[in-house]
């Protein structure tokens, strides 16, 4: 066997016992992800709504301030003219 292939099947195997150790902790521990109610999901989405709507109003302000400062920057330059 060459030793490209001897690496690819120590890569291969190697990929393979960390796939099976993951699915036996994940079993062992019960850290499997069980279906959300539909009241759960429902909270979620609206959780994860109400974040990216607040993230939204951030990145707005973040950006009204930037350009605020960037006219304070230009106006003078362009009234001295």
């Amino acid at each position: 066997m060459s030793s490209f292939a001897s690496v690819v099947l120590l890569i291969a195997s190697s990929l393979i016992a960390s796939q099976t150790f993951a699915e036996e902790m994940v079993i062992e521990t019960g850290l499997e992800r069980s279906t959300p109610s539909p009241d759960q999901a429902y909270n979620e989405h609206k959780d994860q709504k109400q974040a990216a709507e607040e993230r939204d109003g951030e990145v707005a302000e973040m950006a009204r301030q930037a350009l605020s400062k960037a006219r304070l920057l230009t106006v003078p330059q362009l009234t001295s003219k």
